[in-house]
């Protein structure tokens, strides 16, 4: 051991390649020096004893029989790679858990097919799956790593996940007492699939697996290269059919959803395949993913993590984009790019080479907006980080000997020696500085037939525009419009970026200003299939009204040039002459199209749609009579705009799709009706999808005989569909008679429903998922008789909702259905000849205030339906004498308090304007905590 220890600071040389003489001369006189050391390092990385109860994290004990114990260490002696014996011999075995002073029946087995680095000593990672319905932490099946599998760059993306506000699996520390052996550090890691999206409030989320029981497992069914080390295969449809055909037989979901699945999941891996830069932003979530390759890129992370068969990407149903997900496999490393070679290229490089960052990278829209985003990160918390992740680095090494070992040699040691902090973050924060930042350019001006031409050679990542750009007027030369081209051109093709673009202007003080007209466009150099650089050219066509006066020259031009990103001005060089004429000269201007506003497209390829275009990228339908025989999508950035006096019958099946929010506003006299062409067929849907400053007000609104739709990858449940809009506003309505799962179906947003009806829809007259708000005033009936036993009222899951005022009639199965841990008060409602009256499940409360209960089967219903959640939990807030007649029905899990408190401050805050729904629970809780209240509690089943 002591010839060990003072090897010590050589062994730090030979670890990382130091220096050669030292090697030798240590080889030549400890030929087994290298082996030893690096096991006495590994024999080091043990937990201190007691650090887990000192740094309180959470206990878990299992109880195992001596079989179990003989088990796992036969499992453990004969391991040797994904051998055959492990193979067949990894079988669940039933145990005892206790966790926070519950005990659980549990499976375990060992954790993976080929579990390399799970094994430390007598301990192995595990998978523990538990019994009877029960959960932990919202899950009832996770694994247990051992905390030497995962280092600290193994974990660091869970800080990086939190900055960036980006999805990513749950891994905690915990101490783990097998029978009455000493305590060892685990991560409890959470499982990442449909279940635990669904426990985080994204139940619209959803990842295919393609198991062929090796280790090889296709974890999300999204093209990658599986094996960077060989050159890349092509993405091969067939081989996709084959296989996703087969992942979808596998699962329950109806024929319709498997092919939305499979129709958007095979246009995804088409648009990867295919390098289709352009189209690649429409399967994905801008700010999500923008976000995603900020973060990889500050971090260095695209690495291991994305890698082959590591790469976990979801489906969001409800807005049709795919969502890559930050996991324990991810690692941290540096970027250092080689002369020439871009921060992309370098980062998708090696053992990663993935095709889908790979198409992103390309894309100018998404790459532009990924440097503003790390520009501003490193502004505003670039310091601060790398501060914070030095100390968790320290707090990480902390928990065992090798690396109390390691924090104590990094007084000593030289900065940057083997075993100190690598200082990944602040690295690429310094690399990516002067990457942003770095910009030049060139550029000419042509004066020729009346017009100005602009050519501009950028080398710049970061796009550059124009911090200036006007022209001298004077009384021969006043323009007032301007007709503006751009082209743009790498490789052998050009591209045409503004295509007879009008603006108006008006003359000031001697010049006319047209920055204004160039505020969307920048110029930088473009990355090609590989992310590697490529030069790009532009020229960019100015005409006028008038033409140019004689005498007109460079002079009476000022621009100037700004790096878009860290708004520095840049200089532009001159190009010479001949190239840029040579360059000029074979543009070819003849092939512009007429139109590249979207919305004006899209207009003239409806020809037979009366609408319009109008200011605020909002489209109009004209009021009158229209028929929709195929399906309607309108562009992403435009508002749908529905007045007064406008019908629109749909044909069956089909659907309209509007990206952007909507106002649909009618009267009194003159509703807005939406309905079917034929009433025995009903129509698709109407789908409104938005974003976070994205609005949907709707009033007077008849609309009936609706279905469902896949649409886009969107599955618009309803027959009125609104995802992902902040506000949602929704008065004066009628909702009949539709044949959808839900006649609405809203999720994710902040909603207002009053005075309203829902009259004889099939399923649920209204599913809320995700959102907050009230309803008030509205009616919500079935007076058809039926065997469809599946229709509620209202259904709410993941919520907080106010209902009040409003009546709930004849709901074959539930008047009003509260789920997912949702909170509701329910204040002055009618609940009258329904099957249930009120049904609180899984973690859900309600609280109940001068409700009438009248003729239900069972007034209220407690109990637990998904495993991952628990029971349901209700309040009778002073119920009174109509208290003591309603029907309750609990399971063990559920609970049911009648609480009395003072009735005037109740009632005067649920009729409050109060600063939101998170403030009208928080003072609810308030009061009914008060002094003033007393509570009595039922728990189990009760009548």
């Amino acid at each position: 051991m002591a010839s060990l220890l003072i090897l010590l600071p050589l062994g730090a040389h030979l670890t990382m390649g130091g220096v050669r003489g030292i090697e030798r001369l240590v080889l030549s006189h400890y030929p087994d020096a290298v082996d030893d050391f690096r096991q006495f390092l590994l024999d080091l990385n043990q937990d201190v004893v007691g650090i887990g109860s000192t740094r309180n994290f959470p206990l878990i004990r299992l109880s195992l029989s001596r079989k179990d114990i003989v088990h796992f260490s036969e499992l453990i002696r004969r391991y040797n790679g994904c051998n055959e014996y492990y193979k067949q011999n990894n079988k669940w075995r039933k145990a005892k858990l206790y966790f926070e002073g519950i005990s659980y029946a549990v499976k375990i087995k060992s954790h993976g097919r080929c579990p390399h680095d799970h094994i430390k000593g007598k301990f192995i990672s595990l998978t523990v799956k538990l019994l009877n319905g029960a959960q932990i932490r919202k899950t009832t099946r996770f694994n247990l790593i051992v905390r030497e599998r995962l280092t600290f760059w193994g974990v660091v993306y869970k800080d990086f996940a939190e900055l960036f506000g980006l999805l990513a699996q749950e891994i905690d520390l915990v101490r783990v007492q097998i029978n009455n052996w000493d305590e060892k550090l685990f991560y409890f890691e959470k499982r990442l699939n449909d279940a635990y999206m669904e426990s985080i409030g994204k139940s619209s989320l959803r990842r295919f697996v393609y198991d062929d029981g090796t280790n090889s497992t296709d974890k999300s069914m999204v093209y990658n290269d599986v094996n960077p080390s060989e050159p890349t295969v092509p993405f091969s449809e067939e081989t996709f059919r084959r296989k996703f055909r087969q992942v979808l037989a596998e699962t329950d979901y109806s024929e319709i959803s498997r092919q939305g699945f499979f129709e958007r999941y095979l246009n995804f891996n088409r648009a990867i395949g295919a390098n289709k830069v352009d189209e690649i932003i429409d399967y994905v979530d801008f700010d999500y993913i923008t976000d995603l390759l900020a973060a990889v890129t500050v971090g260095g992370l695209l690495h291991h993590g994305f890698a082959g068969f590591n790469l976990y990407v979801f489906l969001d149903s409800a807005n049709g984009k795919f969502y890559p997900v930050m996991q324990r496999d991810i690692l941290q490393r540096s970027i250092e790019p080689a002369p020439g070679e871009t921060f992309e290229e370098k980062n998708n490089d090696g053992a990663v080479r993935s095709p889908l960052f790979h198409v992103l990278a390309q894309n100018d829209l998404i790459r532009q907006a990924k440097y503003r985003k790390i520009y501003d990160f490193i502004r505003t918390h670039g310091e601060e980080t790398i501060r914070r992740q030095e100390d968790l680095w320290k707090e990480h090494e902390s928990l065992h000997y090798l690396g109390m070992m390691k924090l104590l040699a990094s007084k000593f040691a030289p900065e940057g020696w083997i075993g100190g902090y690598k200082n990944h973050t602040g690295n690429n924060i310094s690399v990516l500085k002067n990457y942003i930042a770095r910009s030049e350019l060139a550029s000419r001006i042509h004066l020729s037939d009346g017009r100005i031409a602009f050519h501009i050679e950028p080398v710049s990542m970061s796009a550059i525009r124009f911090n200036e750009f006007k022209i001298k007027t004077s009384n021969r030369f006043s323009p007032k419009l301007l007709k503006l081209r751009i082209f743009s051109r790498f490789g052998d093709q050009p591209m045409v970026l503004a295509a007879d673009r009008e603006y108006v202007f008006q003359s000031n003080s001697g010049y006319v200003d047209l920055l204004p007209a160039f505020k969307e466009y920048g110029f930088s150099t473009a990355l090609g299939p590989g992310s590697e650089a490529v030069n790009r050219s532009y020229v960019i066509m100015l005409e006028f009204d008038e033409g140019l006066p004689a005498g007109f020259s460079r002079e009476d031009i000022e621009f100037g040039f700004k790096n878009s990103i860290t708004e520095e001005a840049v200089t532009a060089k001159e190009i010479p002459l001949h190239a840029s004429q040579s360059l000029i000269k074979n543009l070819p201007e003849n092939d512009f199209p007429q139109s590249r506003d979207p919305l004006e497209t899209w207009i003239k390829a409806h020809p037979s749609l009366k609408a319009s275009v109008e200011k605020g990228n909002v489209i109009r339908l004209h009021p009158g009579d229209h028929e929709l025989y195929e399906d309607l999508i309108f562009p992403e950035t435009a508002k749908l705009v529905i007045g007064p006096g406008t019908t629109v019958r749909i044909a069956a099946g089909k659907a309209i799709l509007a990206r952007n929010g909507a106002e649909i506003i009618g009267s009194a006299s003159q509703p807005v009706v939406i309905t079917s062409i034929d009433p025995d067929k009903p129509f698709g849907s109407v789908g409104i999808l938005g974003n976070t400053k994205a609005s949907t007000n709707i009033s007077h609104l008849h609309l009936s005989n609706g279905s469902e739709r896949w649409i886009e990858g969107i599955y618009l449940l309803g027959a009125l569909s609104i995802h992902y809009n902040d506000k949602v506003s929704i008065s004066d309505s009628i909702f009949t008679n539709n044949r959808a799962d839900d006649g609405i179906n809203i999720k994710n947003g902040f909603v207002t429903i009053k005075n309203s009806r829902f009259v004889d829809n099939a399923f649920d007259q209204i599913d809320l998922d995700y959102c907050q708000g009230t309803i008030e005033n509205s009616v919500f009936i079935n007076s058809r008789p039926g065997d469809n036993n599946n229709q509620d009222g209202l259904d709410i899951s993941g919520s907080k909702i106010l209902v009040s005022n409003s009546q709930f009639y004849g709901l074959r199965d539930k008047g009003v259905s509260i789920g997912e841990e949702t909170s509701v008060i329910l204040y002055a409602n009618s609940i009258e000849h329904n099957n249930t009256g009120v049904a609180v499940k899984d973690l859900s409360r309600a609280y109940f205030v001068d409700n009438a209960f009248i003729e239900n089967k069972a007034d209220i219903n407690l109990f637990q339906k998904k495993s991952i959640f628990g029971g349901g939990h209700a309040y009778l807030i002073n119920p009174g004498k109509a208290g003591t007649g309603i029907v309750s029905l609990m399971d063990k899990r559920s609970s049911l308090k009648r609480i009395q408190t003072e009735d005037a401050p109740l009632k005067s805050l649920i009729k409050s304007e109060s600063d939101g729904i998170d403030d009208l629970f928080l003072r609810l809780e308030q009061i009914l905590i008060s002094p003033h209240s007393a509570a009595a509690s039922t728990q189990g089943k009760a009548s």
